[in-house]
């Protein structure tokens, strides 16, 4: 967990590698719906995403509250060009 002071205000985050687990998205997606919950991101919208990109590999995860008091939930991945390749319709 991190806080930050910025010139037009605080910002307070963490950030969980997962390099080096190797976990899939589809590995922590009971996780990613409980966060998306807290973040009002539609449980549709979350589904679909993990269904469509389940077997990539998580890099990290990000979230927390903005220097603006906005609330942001971002996750990355560790190399995605080569699941996209691959998956290419």
């Amino acid at each position: 967990m991190s806080e930050a002071t910025e010139a037009e205000g605080s910002r307070l985050s963490f950030d969980l590698n997962c390099y080096k687990t190797k976990l899939k998205l589809r590995d922590v997606d009971r996780y990613l719906l409980g966060l998306a919950e807290y973040f009002r991101i539609s449980e549709t919208v979350m589904v679909d995403f993990v269904e469509k990109n389940g077997e990539a590999c998580l890099g990290h995860l990000s979230a927390g509250a903005g220097a603006k008091g906005r609330e942001f939930f971002t996750f990355y991945f560790d190399d995605f060009q080569p699941y996209l390749e691959k998956n290419r319709k």
